[in-house]
């Protein structure tokens, strides 16, 4: 939990401005999803590409956070919520998407794919967005600057996002292969190739 006293620091703007740029931030990483899959093929687009497109950009509000006005992110803590926020304002943009738009059909959608979308994705998209957030610190500004390694001491928490994304994909895939959860790509308003 946050500390009172970190958080009285904060100008009182930035408790309302701050999750606002963090949920502009995972609207602005569906623009980059959107581009994620042209010309890699699907498997590389789902299980590679996708996982580290999407981990990399839904935080984008919170990086601009940290380079602009870092007074409006006081701890870590508040971070890694912000980067969540961002996570699970991304995953409902995009189940809004494959279940609103994606589909012509949308009232003979199965009900379990828009359960699946708006649970299993969203937790996915927070849990990863969480885990990424503790990666986003002074030391991922001092990288930037060429002051440190490539994200020193903050790998893990990209990498280990990105690998749960990846895993997270290639369970979906199977289950579109052995199963009816998900509806037919071929019924797409727009080729997709993936829906998970």
């Amino acid at each position: 939990m946050i500390e009172d006293t970190v958080v009285e620091r904060m100008p009182q703007k930035w408790r309302i401005l701050g999750p606002l740029v963090a949920m502009l931030g995972g609207l602005f990483g569906i623009l980059a999803a959107g581009h994620e899959n042209s010309g890699y093929g699907l498997y590389v687009a789902a299980f590679v590409v996708a996982p580290i497109v999407e981990e990399s950009v839904k935080p984008c509000g919170v990086y601009w956070l940290l380079g602009r006005r870092p007074f409006a992110l006081p701890s870590q803590q508040y971070t890694v919520f912000l980067t969540a926020l961002a996570g699970l304002t991304f995953g409902i943009i995009e189940s809004l998407v494959y279940v609103g738009i994606y589909y012509r059909e949308y009232d003979e959608l199965d009900h379990t794919f828009v359960i699946w979308r708006f649970t299993v994705c969203l937790l996915v998209h927070t849990t990863c967005s969480f885990i990424v957030g503790w990666g986003i610190n002074e030391k991922l500004v001092a990288w930037v600057r060429g002051e440190d390694p490539f994200l020193q001491g903050n790998r893990k928490f990209f990498f280990t996002a990105m690998a749960i994304h990846s895993c997270y994909n290639i369970f979906a895939w199977i289950i579109s292969e052995k199963t009816d959860l998900f509806p037919d790509s071929e019924d797409a308003l727009i080729p997709f190739g993936f829906i998970w």
